[in-house]
């Protein structure tokens, strides 16, 4: 098997990289093993995501019986858009944070996968380490499941996707999607978040130091 993906070497960056293994269950009979996997994590209510196409078919049956079999209460979402947009994946995550799920499954191709994916990120208890972006934080909260405004001279211009603390940097970073005429190198915005307005430069990616100068920089 050939992997067709591949990286760019550039001198001074990493010239290698690491994926940790993964516990992966596979064959005809899986699907009948869904509830016993999910007991074994302890959960007691599970999100099942799927597409109405997929709803009704035996592989979601499967997975719903087995899951019931091990004493797991189901709450099924078969709302999964085909091409997901941006409403699809904040409907899916407002019915993940109601339905009271201390877990998910989902059955189905792509779509089903990246919304089940989003889902993730935006159910997840966000890491006590990370301070919560923009600089405010409280206890339970969690990742920002709403795009935040991005606004130029009080005129709306684009929208933060998702937004983090970078320890190494010492800031809040984030992207965004603005319009093209406020997305020039050093352009200055304002974005409005849950903590009020921020202000904002559009900066070069990666964010990261790519020469790793901080990594070789001598310490005292």
């Amino acid at each position: 098997m050939v992997c067709c993906h591949h990286y760019q070497l550039l001198a001074g960056c990493d010239e290698a990289f690491r994926v940790d293994g993964q516990s992966l269950v596979f064959g005809p009979g899986c699907l009948a093993e869904a509830g016993a996997h999910a007991a074994s994590l302890g959960l007691k209510r599970v999100g099942l995501f799927t597409d109405k196409r997929l709803s009704g078919s035996d592989h979601v049956g499967k997975v719903r019986k087995s899951l019931k079999a091990a004493g797991i209460d189901v709450a099924l979402y078969d709302d999964v858009a085909v091409e997901p947009t941006d409403e699809s994946f904040q409907a899916a995550a407002a019915f993940a944070q109601d339905t009271g799920a201390d877990g998910f499954v989902s059955v189905g191709g792509g779509s089903v996968i990246d919304t089940f994916a989003c889902v993730l990120w935006t159910s997840a208890s966000w890491p006590e380490w990370m301070p919560w972006p923009a600089g405010k934080r409280s206890s339970g909260r969690r990742p920002n499941t709403t795009f935040w405004p991005v606004r130029r001279d009080a005129a709306a211009v684009g929208t933060v996707t998702s937004a983090v603390h970078s320890p190494r940097l010492e800031r809040n970073i984030a992207l965004a999607m603005v319009a093209a005429d406020c997305s020039e190198i050093g352009a200055e915005v304002e974005v409005a978040a849950p903590s009020g307005a921020v202000r904002a430069t559009v900066a070069e990616k990666p964010f990261f130091d790519p020469k790793k100068r901080l990594a070789g920089a001598p310490t005292a």
